[in-house]
Formats: structure tokens, C-alpha cells, sequence
């Protein structure tokens, strides 16, 4: 059994675990950062975490399994706005962090570019006031358990509420549940990374889901 409820400063660090763990295998992150260890990815995924919590534009969720209470699952909704989610304010020691410098290194920027480039392309084309799952991730031991469909319903039912779509950029791995969901491809995109420095193809699928009231 899990519990949704809005992200705190004291989640980060966990969150970018759950994100590190989720995208290990990831070719984006394998080309982009090719020198990165783990706890490293870990480190600056839990340090973009806590720009995000501060981005008024953005819920962050996570999913917590309440046995262990141990947050398993992260979602980012662009465009979801909500009395509940109050203002966030860091604490001294997360002001600290948000404001040192922090990138991983070496990087290839080519590749982060091409990627870049890619998504804010078919933005331009496909989104209007579209709701935006900017991203969804689940740790990989906790994959498989409709962890993620909880989720993905949560903002369902925001959107549907609101009347509005919602957009997103999917992996191959993830494109049948969004399907199922009720999403609908726009367009599939290849990024072969070889063509940057990197090695591997990528393909990104790029879906709206109608709302429904």
C-alpha cells in the first residue's frame, strides 16, 4: 500500500536516489554524464530536487509505501496548481545547498543539448495549456506493483478536473502504460547519440491524454 502526498525539502535526498536507481540503465544519462557513479547521479538528482521544490509551476510527488515508509515513486506535474501544496520554504542548511555550484563532470554537452533540443521542439509543436507530467519514476525494486498508475491517476483526475490535457515525452519502456491510460501518441522521435559522441539510439515517444469531463 502506498500513500501520495507532496514532497518536502527532507525528501530530496531520497528522491534522488529513487531517480538515480530508476534511469541506472537509462542510455541518456549513460551518454550525458558518461563518468558518473551512482551515488554521484544520486547526489545531483537530489540537488535538482531541490530546485524543483522551490519552481511554483511544479508538484512533485512522491509515492510512499507505508509499511516502511520509504518513498518508492516521484512524479512532476507542470501546470497542476492546488490550495494543498503550500508555499515552500528551505531551510537555512537547504538554502546552502540550492545556491553552491553543482554539476557533474565531465559532461557530454552534445548530447545533452540534442536532447534538449529534441523535447523543446515537439513542445513548441504539440503543447498549448496542456498539463505536463514532466516526469514519473519508480524505484526498480518496487516496479511492477501499479505504483506508478497510482500515480499517473492522481494527475488524471487533477487534470480532468481542470478540463485539460496532459502532455509527455515517454521511453520505450514506459509508452504501454500511458497507452492503457489512455494517452495518445503524437509522434515518435529517434536520438541516436552516436552522432554526438555518445553510443546507442534512444526513442521517445510523445503523448497527449484528452481529459475526460
Amino acid at each position: 500500500m502506498v500513500e501520495i502526498r507532496y514532497a518536502r525539502e527532507e525528501d530530496c535526498p531520497r528522491i534522488g536516489a529513487v531517480n538515480a536507481a530508476a534511469y541506472a540503465t537509462g542510455l541518456f544519462l549513460a551518454n550525458a554524464f558518461p563518468q558518473a557513479t551512482p551515488d554521484e547521479r544520486a547526489e545531483y538528482m537530489h540537488f535538482r530536487a531541490m530546485q524543483t521544490l522551490l519552481d511554483p509551476s511544479v508538484c512533485t510527488l512522491v509515492a510512499i509505501e507505508v509499511e516502511t515508509n520509504t518513498i518508492v515513486a516521484v512524479a512532476q506535474w507542470r501546470g497542476i496548481f492546488s490550495e494543498e501544496r503550500q508555499s515552500i520554504v528551505l531551510s537555512d542548511e537547504g538554502t546552502a545547498f540550492v545556491k553552491r555550484e553543482f554539476s557533474l563532470e565531465p559532461r557530454n554537452q552534445d548530447v545533452i543539448n540534442a536532447f534538449r533540443a529534441l523535447v523543446q521542439a515537439k513542445r513548441e509543436r504539440y503543447l498549448g495549456d496542456e498539463i505536463v507530467l514532466d516526469q514519473l519514476c519508480t524505484h526498480p525494486q518496487y516496479q511492477g506493483r501499479g505504483i506508478g498508475a497510482t500515480m499517473l491517476q492522481w494527475g488524471i483526475n487533477k487534470a480532468d478536473e481542470m478540463q485539460k490535457d496532459i502532455y509527455l515525452e515517454a521511453t520505450a519502456a514506459a509508452r504501454s502504460l500511458y497507452s492503457r491510460l489512455g494517452w495518445e501518441m503524437l509522434e515518435k522521435a529517434v536520438l541516436d547519440y552516436g552522432l554526438y559522441g555518445g553510443e546507442g539510439v534512444d526513442k521517445v515517444y510523445f503523448m497527449r491524454r484528452p481529459h475526460t469531463r
